[in-house]
């Protein structure tokens, strides 16, 4: 059984560093006990998932500001874990606009889908290895940006140039394509 976690609430006596919720989304639009999604996921594939823990609200703050959200009409988020940037990505993204969220974590996937009722949201279970494919399945066009939370330091080289690539192909000719790693050296 997981511990009990953080619930999100703008009122949470919570620093906003360590909530694991989402900040101004009512409790039961949320995704519960993520971080503990996020730790399993971790500790069973760790070369498959970026981080143990759910980035911080600053850290999702920082990496979103300099998108003018006016343009997006449709945006690629690689990796949303446990939804931290795809909850605050929802809440900037244009009502006619539409979220794919690429996802390898049956876990994840499933979480984000029980808990997220947004048509915007389209969550698939896969690689973004095909993320032209899951475009083209869903009837999408390119993408106006692609957020990534990928490990690309723990992905084989090769892995890591092909999404890259099917990433530069995948984004409109003045798309923007953000990365972020947590980076982590574990104990021997």
């Amino acid at each position: 059984m997981p511990p009990t976690l953080p619930v999100c609430s703008s009122q949470s006596p919570i620093p906003d560093e360590v909530q694991f919720g989402y900040v101004g989304w009512p409790e039961e639009d949320c995704v519960k006990h993520t971080g503990w999604v996020a730790a399993t996921e971790f500790i069973r594939h760790p070369s498959m998932v970026g981080s143990a823990f759910p980035a911080t609200a600053r850290m999702v703050r920082h990496m979103l500001a300099p998108i003018n959200w006016s343009d997006i009409r449709l945006f690629v988020e690689y990796g949303p874990g446990s939804g931290r940037f795809t909850f605050a990505i929802l809440e900037r993204l244009h009502s006619d606009a539409k979220l794919l969220a690429v996802e390898t974590g049956e876990a994840f996937v499933t979480k984000l889908r029980q808990k997220c009722k947004d048509p915007r949201l389209i969550p698939v279970e896969g690689s973004a290895r095909d993320v032209r494919r899951h475009l083209s399945d869903k009837g999408l066009g390119q993408a106006d940006c692609i957020l990534s939370g990928l490990p690309f330091s723990m992905l084989d080289k090769d892995e890591a140039e092909m999404i890259m690539f099917e990433t530069r192909m995948a984004l409109k000719p003045k798309g923007l394509c953000l990365s972020s790693e947590h980076l982590a050296q574990l104990a021997a």
